[in-house]
């Protein structure tokens, strides 16, 4: 006899359907289904020959019995000569477990299949050929593995998530609500949430990294569905180990409940909270910049593009559609070869079918690898709906976001650490997925200052981003648009680009001709930013902008500790007033008379200034 339990391809589906399942010797015990059965009676081992023995020790149930009572027959358990499509295998691969997944109905819609060496596969019923199967599923409909259990199950009851078939039937056994998904880690998909709706669910990540991330995005993705989702890393697994290494290994039931009872339940926040680790730089590999648009465009990362509306930069994020999604070269490098990738839209401010698929189409772009996502995204919220769709394409290689305002949802824009609230997670899913995302957005109007503290809002869009460029309009010929870079954090760039919209009578949209001549003059420059003393003193101030901002985020300061503060920092009075000109705080005081304090303070997202306790009339004058 074998005593692993699953060396016979039904041998977990028939511990699956007994109740009160217990390892006993070399096999288990369980209450028989035959007959009323308070103490355990039914005993399950692995024959010589490789079928499965049972036997009922109260003595009144014939084997046949029991069989017929969990809806399996004297085939189901005998000895196996293995088959593929009704012709004898050579033995290699050796099935050893299948799983059926059905429908609300119990209908099987597709089978799970183990084979030894250890690996996977999904088929299906031949329908045109009753007893064999076909090795892909078509359009078949994915469901959750014991969907039918899990729907009639009690709503109160825990329904525990595994990695899985194998940890799913152990947990059946032990009476417990227990599904997984076809495939593991990392093929949850948004339609299981449906059978979840309302339960508690507790998820039983595989001890190895991809068992975090895939706990993780599921917990994402059930966030507003089910009741209540916690995580629980069961204690002293093995690398890789699963629920089912942690049973063999002494764990029980009673533990695995107060494990549950512990855990905390899970929120977004408490996402951020578990995946904080120390990483020695020792045990990571050295990597080099991979790239979308060599030099230009980093894969992994965010890119943020500036310029004021009608320079077309929308017009240039189809352009970058198009390249990416049929592999034309970049204009820079006609002579290299790009690789095609999907490309996936995020807003833009334009029509999809009067304006986006023309230009797309006028660029020659490959529309089947072009994506519009047309609900309502709110990234402090719908981030998990953003990496759904990004997980879903075959080769994901851009994003673009046309305008990054549009999804900051309910964040001030002009708060630092608000909008690094927003971009640091979606910072981290291009780096997860090797991505490029690129943002638009616009200018604010300090006309003049240097083209790093051009983009509107907070400081904290440049900063978040590692490569920034200038869209913007040459000051000596109307029609030629120049694509200037501002900011790099992971390549040396000096040189620009330049291109003309062109437009035809036979298309009523426009696409974009590059210059192969590469282009000299900084963003700077065309902002006007041109002398020596005046970059000097435009960075003071630049400098003593950031410097306030930051200061300010945090509420009102009182002038006189501003002050001290500003000295330290290096940041003369004359240069502080400009700042605060420029952010647009303004001075108050909170009390009257001798004991009256100015202080300087920002708005809030609503307009009106944020304050101490109870100020006094709004000033006549600065402080």
């Amino acid at each position: 006899m074998q005593s692993n339990g699953f060396d016979h391809p039904n041998l977990a589906a028939l511990l699956g359907r007994l109740d009160g399942v217990k390892p006993s010797g070399k096999g288990w015990v369980a209450r028989c289904p035959s007959h009323e059965d308070s103490t355990p009676s039914l005993t399950i081992a692995l024959g010589d020959k490789g079928g499965i023995v049972l036997q009922c020790k109260a003595g009144t149930c014939k084997t046949a019995d029991v069989l017929a009572a969990v809806g399996m027959t004297f085939a189901d358990v005998g000895p196996t000569r293995q088959t593929c499509n009704g012709k004898p295998s050579n033995g290699k691969p050796r099935i050893v477990a299948t799983y059926d997944y059905r429908d609300e109905r119990g209908e099987l819609l597709y089978q799970v299949v183990r084979s030894e060496p250890k690996t996977f596969r999904l088929r299906r019923p031949d329908a045109s050929k009753p007893g064999c199967w076909l090795y892909s599923l078509g359009d078949v409909r994915r469901v959750l593995y014991r969907l039918p259990e899990l729907l009639a199950a009690d709503p109160a009851e825990v329904v525990y998530i595994v990695e899985g078939e194998k940890d799913a039937d152990r947990l059946r056994s032990w009476g417990l609500v227990a599904t997984c998904n076809a495939g593991g880690a990392g093929k949850w998909r948004t339609d299981y949430c449906d059978a979840l709706q309302s339960r508690s669910v507790v998820l039983l990540p595989d001890n190895d990294e991809p068992g975090r991330k895939h706990a993780d995005a599921v917990a994402r993705m059930l966030d507003g569905v089910a009741a209540s989702v916690r995580i629980v890393e069961l204690p002293e697994l093995p690398k890789k180990g699963d629920v089912s290494d942690w049973l063999d290994a002494g764990g029980t039931i009673e533990q695995l409940a107060e494990f549950v009872e512990a855990a905390p339940e899970w929120t977004p926040a408490a996402m951020f909270e578990r995946s904080a680790s120390v990483v020695r730089l020792s045990d990571v590999t050295p990597e080099v910049i991979r790239w979308l648009w060599p030099g230009r465009i980093p894969l992994g990362k965010l890119t943020l593009i500036v310029g004021d509306p009608g320079t077309g930069k929308s017009t240039m994020t189809v352009d970058l559609a198009a390249r990416v999604s049929a592999g034309k070269p970049w204009p820079d490098s006609p002579n290299d070869d790009n690789a095609a990738g999907d490309v996936l839209l995020l807003g833009t401010e334009d029509g999809l079918a009067d304006t986006i698929r023309p230009r797309l189409d006028a660029a020659g772009g490959n529309p089947t690898r072009v994506s519009a996502l047309n609900e309502v995204y709110s990234l402090d919220v719908h981030l998990p709906k953003l990496e759904l769709a990004i997980r879903q394409c075959d080769n994901p290689r851009l994003l673009v976001i046309d305008p990054i305002s549009a999804f900051l949802g309910n964040i001030d824009s002009h708060k630092n650490a608000d909008v690094r609230r927003v971009l640091e997670p979606l910072a981290q899913l291009a780096d997860r997925y090797r991505v490029a995302i690129v943002l638009v957005h616009h200018m604010n109007k300090s006309a003049g200052i240097s083209a790093l503290y051009r983009a509107s809002g907070s400081l904290a869009f440049t900063a978040a981003v590692r490569m920034q460029w200038l869209v913007g309009a040459d000051p000596n010929d109307a029609g030629r648009r120049l694509v200037l870079p501002v900011k790099s954090n992971v390549v040396k760039v000096s040189t620009g680009l330049a291109y003309r919209i062109q437009s035809d009578d036979a298309r009523a949209v426009g696409w974009l001709e590059w210059e192969a001549k590469p282009v000299e003059i900084s963003a700077d420059e065309v902002l006007g930013v041109t002398s020596h003393e005046e970059t000097e003193r435009r960075d003071a101030l630049d400098d003593a902008t950031a410097w306030l901002s930051e200061l300010l985020d945090d509420g009102p300061v009182f002038v006189d500790e501003l002050q001290k503060l500003a000295k330290a920092n290096g940041h003369s009075q004359s240069t502080l007033r400009r700042a605060k000109k420029r952010l647009g705080a303004e001075a108050r005081k909170q009390g009257n008379g001798r004991g009256a304090k100015w202080f300087w303070t920002m708005p809030a997202a609503d307009g009106q200034l944020r304050l101490f306790d109870k100020p006094s009339d709004e000033p006549t004058a600065d402080d």
